[in-house]
């Protein structure tokens, strides 16, 4: 019996995965709703209410520094459902270990906490959290980056890489790219230059508007995410509205200075789309040859752009190639090839 747990919405990268790996394993998902304000809606699977605080505060930080009495409901859920075989999966290292004496399994997105330690309680209570994994028997991660990471802070045991999946919602639509730029009020004659991400030191939005400026009149630059000054922006979409973005657009940018994984990459690839993206370990590994990499210098990513544009459907077909890689079942075979190496698990039963 697998179970796995997540602190994470759906709309987050863990909280996908964490899906992700429900769906895979035909496992049950228990979700630790340690923020309030969050709708049910937005997590998965069993949900598990923290300490409630009347709307008074979002109740996070209470849930994240006492998260042991916060929730001791789930722990008596998980003592109460517990048999010898059951395996419980942790989505991520910040959440607390559980109390009890079953088969774990970890998966590392990103050593942030460790590399970043701040100096505040939940800063430190998640660096106590990470550590406490340190001699796990089973750790997955999602990259190799992040594998050499955890090989370089003293991390042992196992430690194998399963790449993200791409969600099944992100694919090439037979529909014209002026047709879905006039539903989405796009600029029809325009060069489209998407950005996607948080507002984050490391996303080097400051980058993308010098590119853009360098571009010059006829780019025009696609937000989705906070908003950038002279950007078109959108916020609070969904996949599907996310997906048109994508094949409304001529090239992805993603000039970031370090990432976790980068999912707006492997999302453009299953829509066709040209990326553009800093030349780092991470992109250079699940890039895979398909998209253009440059130094984080305004000039060289205009020259780069302006190339993707060029030769559009070579980038295109490169992306949609490796989109493949990146597949649901792809990723599906490879966690159920994890467990039945691991626990001796046969899923065809």
């Amino acid at each position: 019996m697998i179970k796995i747990i997540t602190d994470s919405t759906i709309k987050t990268g863990v909280g996908r995965y964490a899906l992700n790996l429900s769906i895979a394993l035909s496992a049950e998902l228990i979700s630790l709703r340690k923020d309030n304000s969050k709708k049910l809606s937005d997590y998965g699977g069993t949900i598990m209410n923290g300490i409630r605080t009347g709307g008074i505060t979002s109740g996070y930080y209470l849930n994240e520094r006492y998260s042991k009495l916060a929730f001791r409901n789930c722990e008596r859920y998980l003592k109460k459902s517990q048999v010898d075989d059951m395996i419980l999966h942790y989505s991520n290292p910040g959440i607390r270990k559980f109390d009890l004496k079953i088969q774990e399994v970890v998966t590392f997105h990103d050593l942030f906490p460790l590399k970043n330690k701040g100096p505040g309680k939940i800063e430190k209570i998640k660096v106590k959290n990470f550590l406490s994994f340190m001699n796990s028997g089973n750790i997955l991660t999602i990259s190799n980056v992040v594998m050499n990471d955890l090989k370089k802070y003293g991390f042992k045991g196992n430690i194998q890489v399963i790449h993200h999946p791409v969600s099944q919602n992100f694919r090439k639509l037979s529909e014209s790219k002026e047709s879905i730029r006039k539903k989405l009020n796009l600029p029809i004659n325009k060069k489209l230059i998407l950005s996607v991400s948080t507002a984050a030191l490391n996303k080097n939005l400051n980058v993308v508007q010098k590119t853009l400026k360098l571009l010059g009149n006829n780019y025009n630059l696609v937000r989705v995410g906070p908003e950038l000054t002279d950007s078109i922006t959108f916020q609070n979409i969904d996949e599907e509205q996310l997906n048109m973005i994508y094949n409304a657009c001529d090239v992805l940018l993603i000039p970031s200075s370090s990432e976790g994984f980068g999912f707006p990459v492997i999302e453009a690839f299953a829509t066709g789309l040209p990326v553009v993206a800093s030349d780092i370990e991470i992109f250079r590994e699940i890039t895979r040859d398909s998209a253009i990499l440059s130094k984080i210098d305004p000039e060289e990513l205009s020259q780069s752009v302006v190339t993707a544009i060029d030769q559009r459907e070579a980038y295109s077909n490169k992306g949609l190639e490796t989109a493949k890689y990146y597949s649901f079942d792809n990723f599906k075979n490879n966690v159920r090839s994890y467990y039945s190496k691991n626990f001796g698990i046969n899923f065809n039963e």
